[in-house]
């Protein structure tokens, strides 16, 4: 008898264990995702604030992060940069030019109107919930924030000034993460 106590004592330890390190994992990979999506965005504001030159020797108008709207595993984002002139955006003379109109500041499909910079996968099983985003047919992707060069000016995905703010939840196994950008140029984890 005391033999199948100590038998039932140790498996309901070990039961309690699992879940407590089950569920120490889960929320150690949403802060990783967190975390490295707050870092892209910022990332992308740095670049625009430094002027940074493109690998092939271009000099963008502005940076952008963005969720890819196509992506059906919903963990795939970017860095992408708007160009003026014959290999960007055409009809502008400069960027001041360009960046004064909200249509170029946003990311527009085509080979090279905002071409990737950079591109990240969240990982471990991690996936973006925004289903805004993901629904049917082409919708705008509300996770896209683009910074003006040289000023670091932060506009959404359509090309107007960032007004209030935008939140990403980050889930997994049925827990959630958030990350929320806001006007300024804030991000905040949510713990």
């Amino acid at each position: 008898m005391e033999l199948l106590l100590v038998i039932a004592i140790i498996g309901i330890m070990t039961v309690a264990g699992f879940v407590s390190l089950s569920s120490s994992r889960t929320n150690t990979k949403l802060q990783t995702a967190q975390r490295e999506v707050a870092s892209v965005i910022k990332l992308a504001q740095s670049y625009a604030l430094q002027g940074k030159v493109t690998p092939n020797g271009t000099t963008p108008c502005g940076f952008g992060f963005r969720f890819d709207p196509t992506d059906t595993t919903h963990t795939k984002y970017e860095i992408f940069y708007n160009t003026w002139g014959p290999s960007g955006w055409g009809g502008y003379s400069n960027c001041t030019a360009m960046n004064a109109d909200s249509d170029a500041r946003q990311w527009k499909a085509g080979a090279s109107h905002s071409p990737a910079l950079e591109y990240f996968q969240l990982n471990n099983g991690v996936t973006l919930s925004a289903p805004d985003i993901y629904a049917s047919g082409n919708p705008p992707n509300t996770t896209e924030i683009y910074f003006t060069i040289p000023d670091g000016g932060i506009y959404d995905n359509t090309g107007n000034t960032y007004a209030g703010s935008q939140m990403f939840t980050f889930s997994l196994s049925g827990a959630t993460k958030t990350i929320t950008f806001g006007t300024g140029g804030s991000v905040a984890e949510s713990n």
